[in-house]
């Protein structure tokens, strides 16, 4: 019997364009009420291990899915920041135009080469 971590990568990997909710993952999988708890702590481990992400809006995709880089960042007053990621040596910058507010700890940001 297949796991319910094999069961989200694999609904996800089903549909690579669609970001999916954490309710649509437990409507889709038939998840049983008693087991949304558990079902929403290993999706949380999954994220904090990189076998998934979670982008804008609570949703999930797989790390391959989406150009994104994944990692620190570290914001300067004139608006301009970097992103150090955690799996790659390089620094990759960000836009002034497009850092809104700075965030806190983790976050998926898009690929900027500087």
């Amino acid at each position: 019997m297949e796991s319910i971590e094999e069961k989200v990568i694999s609904r996800l990997k089903a549909a690579p364009a669609q970001l999916m909710s954490f309710r649509q993952l437990v409507r889709e999988l038939e998840i049983d009420s008693d087991q949304r708890h558990e079902v929403r702590h290993l999706l949380h481990e999954m994220v904090k291990e990189g076998t998934l992400l979670k982008l804008k809006g609570n949703r999930y995709a797989l790390p391959e899915q989406k150009s994104v880089i994944v990692g620190k960042l570290s914001a300067h007053r004139d608006g301009y920041g970097f992103v150090i990621p955690d799996k790659w040596k390089e620094t990759y910058s960000s836009r002034p135009a497009s850092s809104e507010t700075p965030c806190k700890g983790i976050l998926s940001w898009p690929a900027w080469r500087k």
